[in-house]
């Protein structure tokens, strides 16, 4: 199958069986392994659209009861899934945990790991997908990426368009925010006024006059859920002044009339 073709769950597939053993928080292992495959009559998979090249399974067997994402499917008319989603809906650690897949291989990056990715991407092709609440299938719903500069990320069940530029200077504006503000503050823009007194009025409304145009814009959202904590940002301080030198009299004092009629 030509990797142009390739859907974002078949990329993950091929991803995953090239690094089976993936590490996540805790210092734990998800332990990926391939999954049984049958001939099928379809030519399109039923639900990501990609070709099935004539493997996989049916829909009857591949999508359980309690999938809830039907009306999402790209061929309905389809009565075969293909490997790459027969794959990616037999594990659930693939919707608990955020993904990155590239040529390398597969990986479950942590939210720091995600804000350092999203300003150096890899190199493409690759699939990003961001779990927020860990109980959704993100996989099917992503894209492949085939730009570092500008590139389409899966977070939750909102596609998001990274302008890499762009992310970063919001990110920037997030983080230093963040260093007083909660990320709830942030992302409403309804600010405690003990917190802008903290954080300084001048500097609060230089950063905040920045931050509010990109404020209820899906690229801010994403910046907001991945900022991390900077070291709270200290003005530069005035230098001391010089301490004055103590002044010394060294005049001569005046003799009085009184002293001179002594003599």
């Amino acid at each position: 199958m030509a990797l142009g073709l390739m859907t974002p769950t078949q990329f993950i597939y091929r991803a995953a069986l090239k690094t089976p053993i993936v590490p996540v928080a805790m210092e734990k292992q998800v332990v990926y392994a391939d999954v049984p495959l049958v001939d099928v009559t379809d030519g399109r998979c039923w639900l990501c659209g990609g070709e099935t090249g004539g493997r996989g399974q049916p829909v009857r067997k591949a999508i359980k009861d309690t999938f809830t994402d039907c009306d999402k499917a790209s061929a309905p008319q389809s009565k075969s899934v293909c490997p790459g989603c027969t794959f990616c809906l037999s594990f659930t650690p693939l919707r608990n945990y955020s993904i990155l897949a590239t040529e390398q291989g597969l990986q479950h990056p942590t939210r720091p790991e995600i804000r350092d990715l999203l300003i150096e991407p890899p190199e493409p092709p690759f699939v990003l997908c961001i779990a927020v609440s860990g109980q959704k299938w993100l996989h099917f719903r992503g894209q492949v990426a085939y730009s570092r500069d500008g590139y389409p990320v899966q977070m939750e069940e909102t596609r998001v368009y990274v302008d890499r530029t762009l992310l970063a200077e919001q990110l920037d504006l997030v983080e230093r925010l963040y260093t007083i503000f909660t990320k709830e503050e942030i992302k409403t823009g309804h600010f405690g006024q003990n917190r802008i007194k903290q954080f300084g009025i001048a500097r609060f409304e230089e950063t905040e006059g920045k931050t509010a145009r990109h404020r209820g814009t899906r690229l801010f959202d994403l910046a907001v859920f991945v900022a991390q904590k900077r070291e709270v940002e200290i003005p530069a301080s005035v230098p001391e002044k010089n301490k004055e030198e103590p002044c010394i009299i060294t005049s001569t004092p005046k003799t009085t009339n009184q002293q001179l009629q002594l003599f």
